[in-house]
């Protein structure tokens, strides 16, 4: 079916965010990869393999973020046996000293205050560095750019990510049957209404905050993030969802502009200190669902947008 699929994929580690996002459609294909942990390895059962499956792939963007040495280890590998077209590092990370970032096309240490913003075939991508001392922290937003939402109709499906039901990380432009076979067999969070009743856009935005120490950068932060509010549907935290890193007021105002939606909330379950942030997130209503990756499983975020004159 010709479409715009798209893979949100939160793999089954249980310290840190390994992220990728994947579309494929008309105007051909996108992946991006995101890597962020506290330093310390990360947590993950052996299914999921080497980071994200990925072998002779065109990666558009990769961005890594405070990786145990073991990991950077894995992270050369990819450079290596995968295109990589940009890669993103802030300031002061040990991965600037990656023998095999050679290999990329492209490499940007961002400075503080440094922001990337770019659309990818059809996909809207904004990074900043935000300033945190002796290394920066990396935010990441990405969705799906109004022009490709509109005059579309959606499918959408929530799953978790496990061994019996692995999620490859890019979405295959010939063999779009994993996406299908989830939306017809398996049990799932169905996001199919998820168009503005007044203006038909539709909500696939994704906010990664990372390590971000966000109660020091709120201002900062709320801010720059006005432009995307409208458009969140997934929210992923590592070490910025422990309760001294962000205010209750903060994570409650990111949902405010989506209270008709079911919004996801994405932690790595074995990170310290995040109790108070799933209670904040609960108190939201039943529309806030968190999910805790762990080695057990992550999240595989699914679906397509297709012309609705073509339906």
């Amino acid at each position: 079916m010709n479409a715009l699929y798209f893979r949100h994929l939160f793999q089954n580690t249980a310290r840190g965010v390994v992220h990728t996002v994947s579309a494929s459609g008309e105007k051909g294909e996108f992946c991006l990869c995101s890597l962020c942990s506290d330093g310390r390895p990360l947590e993950e059962e052996a299914h999921v393999g080497e980071f994200f499956r990925l072998e002779k792939a065109v990666i558009t963007m990769l961005l890594l973020e405070n990786l145990h040495p073991e990991d950077l280890k894995k992270v050369g590998k990819l450079l290596k046996t995968n295109k990589v077209e940009r890669v993103l590092i802030p300031y002061g990370d040990t991965a600037e000293n990656l023998p095999e970032l050679s290999k990329a096309e492209k490499v940007q240490i961002l400075k503080a205050g440094e922001t990337v913003v770019l659309q990818e075939k059809g996909w809207n991508i904004w990074v900043k560095c935000l300033d945190h001392g002796p290394k920066g922290n990396l935010v990441l937003y990405h969705g799906p750019c109004e022009t490709s939402k509109k005059g579309m109709d959606c499918l959408m499906a929530v799953k978790p990510a496990g061994a019996e039901l692995p999620c490859s990380a890019c979405v295959c432009q010939e063999d779009h049957t994993c996406g299908m076979r989830c939306c017809l067999y398996n049990d799932f969070i169905l996001c199919k209404g998820h168009n503005g009743k007044y203006d038909g856009s539709y909500v696939l935005g994704t906010l990664l905050l990372g390590n971000a120490d966000i109660k020091t950068k709120e201002k900062e932060l709320r801010e720059d993030l006005k432009p995307y509010l409208a458009d969140l549907r997934v929210i992923s935290m590592n070490e910025s969802g422990c309760s001294e890193k962000v205010s209750d007021s903060f994570i409650t105002d990111l949902g405010e502009k989506n209270r008709r939606f079911d919004q996801f909330y994405i932690l790595p379950g074995n990170i310290e200190g995040n109790d108070g942030m799933l209670k904040t997130i609960l108190r939201g209503g039943p529309r806030r669902i968190p999910f805790l990756t762990s080695q057990e499983a992550g999240v595989c975020i699914s679906g397509f947008l297709k012309n609705k004159s073509e339906l």
